[in-house]
């Protein structure tokens, strides 16, 4: 289930990120997306949960960018979404010498004893989407204050459009307690503009594979939902396929992302025939950057807050490009734009 993380980490972000107080250590630089190339030669062990997922890929990717602007030895290791594969891969790293530990654990308990060895060695340990009992830093979002925002922008985009009150499929993960914290913030963020709305919640899986049968089973039931949304980009995706294969009418649906991690939430938003009209992005390439940022400062001594919390913002067809631009088939991250959002440094709850 772990993988389903890719878009329900929890922890951290607020609706409008701002950037840390200026007598806070800064972990992102101001001038850019060019890092600062490290004062000393450091390595850092990278363990991606799932490979395959493009939430953990794209993270990667803005990791590895920011690991060869600095100059860094970066080494990447597959959990496979193993946890026994996990630990490891984990200690082969550590064997290999690195000072700095980067990892979504793929179960947060099953992860401390490789945390404890890392510190024991003297290895700082960065986490990222699950918030392990310790480690040096988290970098993740607050989920429910993602889904509150998510689903007060659903709520004015009904009013502003003088639509139907909202019966929403939310397309979850029950779980996993950042899965539900979207689906609840959700609620939170509607239900104080359209107080008649209404909810039905189906366990999707965290997958489009096993999304489409399961909102399948709830929409044949409940032919008047209108509005669908989901954990991750991915249960939207299937819920919306399972609406357009029991034949109902598109034209009527409404459908709401959560973490804009891959290519086809991009796609979607861009087609003007698509329900899809927004996800809550969460930037998983500047997940990626914040953690080398983040381990590049524990190295060198720099004190950071416990919790360093990514920025999260809703996109739009109206915003899309002022955050990612269209390369063929692919989409890249502009680095100033999503940088220029800030982040939150929290003490961990």
């Amino acid at each position: 289930m772990v993988f389903a993380m890719a878009a329900c980490g929890g922890g951290g972000g607020t609706a409008e990120p701002a950037a840390p107080p200026a007598e806070e250590p800064a972990v992102t630089e101001t001038e850019g997306p060019t890092a600062v190339v490290a004062e000393e030669e450091f390595k850092i062990g990278y363990i991606i949960t799932f490979a395959s997922h493009e939430w953990y890929a794209n993270q990667v990717k803005g990791a590895e960018m920011t690991a060869e602007e600095m100059g860094l030895d970066f080494i990447l290791a597959d959990a496979k979404n193993d946890q026994d594969t996990q630990i490891t891969v984990g200690q082969n790293l550590l064997a290999q010498g690195v000072d700095v530990l980067i990892m979504a654990p793929a179960d947060a308990q099953g992860a401390v004893p490789l945390i404890e060895e890392a510190m024991n060695q003297g290895v700082f340990v960065v986490t990222t989407s699950v918030l392990a009992p310790i480690q040096d830093v988290y970098v993740g979002c607050h989920d429910r204050e993602g889904g509150q925002l998510l689903g007060q922008k659903a709520a004015e985009y009904v009013i502003a459009n003088d639509l139907p009150t909202p019966k929403v499929l939310l397309v979850g993960l029950p779980a996993l307690q950042a899965c539900i914290d979207r689906s609840e913030g959700f609620k939170e963020g509607m239900l104080p503009l359209i107080p008649d709305a209404t909810f039905i919640d189906v366990d999707g899986g965290g997958s489009k594979d096993s999304a489409m049968p399961a909102a399948s089973d709830a929409l044949t039931g409940n032919p008047d939902v209108n509005m669908i949304m989901g954990i991750n980009d991915d249960s939207t995706l299937g819920g919306v396929q399972a609406y357009d294969a029991l034949g109902y009418d598109m034209s009527t649906l409404i459908a709401w992302g959560y973490g804009l991690e891959g290519v086809a939430a991009k796609n979607e938003l861009i087609n003007p025939d698509s329900p899809y009209k927004g996800s809550l992005a969460m930037f998983p390439e500047y997940f990626g950057r914040l953690t080398v940022l983040a381990g590049r400062d524990l190295f060198e001594g720099v004190a950071l807050p416990e919790w360093i919390a990514p920025p999260i913002t809703l996109v739009t067809i109206d915003n899309l490009f002022d955050y990612y631009e269209q390369d063929g088939s692919d989409w890249n991250i502009l680095w100033p734009a999503v940088e220029a959002l800030g982040w939150d440094g929290k003490d961990l709850p």
